[in-house]
């Protein structure tokens, strides 16, 4: 899945330039400072959001999968508490990000940006989490395979003994 992202270049951004002068700005601020700034320095704001965001992506779905991996290699050893501790990072983290890319694009790239990475942390977000998943469910092709309503308790409500959160935080300890 991701030597097919990288193969088609979908965290690249090409920037067309109107001129010249735009060209050369563009490059003495890439130098100066990064390519973002660059990018939104000459106007081109979309273009901006969007290579952070594929990079973002990239990276999350990368790290997501090697833990995944990881796990599974774990539970094959039959080393059971390191492969469940394993999960937890793709399944609580990870997946909320992914999610909120995927419901809210806007609102995890203004939040990104605002270079506050306590903004960022589970903390933060704790009482986001429903409306998060909510969203992204809703974007999805076929909303109705995903119980919205079960997964909310089992993520979210501390009322329950093996909700999904309490079961990863508690697991094996």
């Amino acid at each position: 899945m991701l030597k097919e992202y990288e193969e088609a270049r979908a965290h690249i951004v090409t920037v067309e330039f109107e001129n010249d002068t735009q060209k050369e700005k563009f490059l003495s601020i890439a130098d100066k400072e990064n390519t973002i700034s660059a990018m939104e320095a000459i106007g081109h704001h979309d273009l901006a959001k969007r290579a952070q965001i594929n990079t973002i992506i990239i990276g999350l779905v990368s790290d997501y999968l090697h833990h995944i991996y990881e796990s599974l290699k774990c539970f094959e050893k039959r080393k059971f508490i390191v492969g469940f501790n394993l999960l937890r990072k793709p399944l609580k983290d990870n997946l909320l990000y992914l999610s909120w890319i995927l419901g809210d694009e806007d609102s995890f790239y203004n939040e990104f940006n605002t270079g506050n990475p306590n903004r960022l942390t589970q903390r933060a977000l704790g009482g986001k989490r429903v409306t998060i998943f909510d969203q992204a469910v809703s974007k999805l092709r076929f909303p109705v395979f995903f119980l919205e309503r079960k997964l909310k308790k089992q993520y979210s409500e501390k009322k329950m003994k093996m909700d999904l959160k309490n079961y990863f935080n508690t697991l094996f300890i």
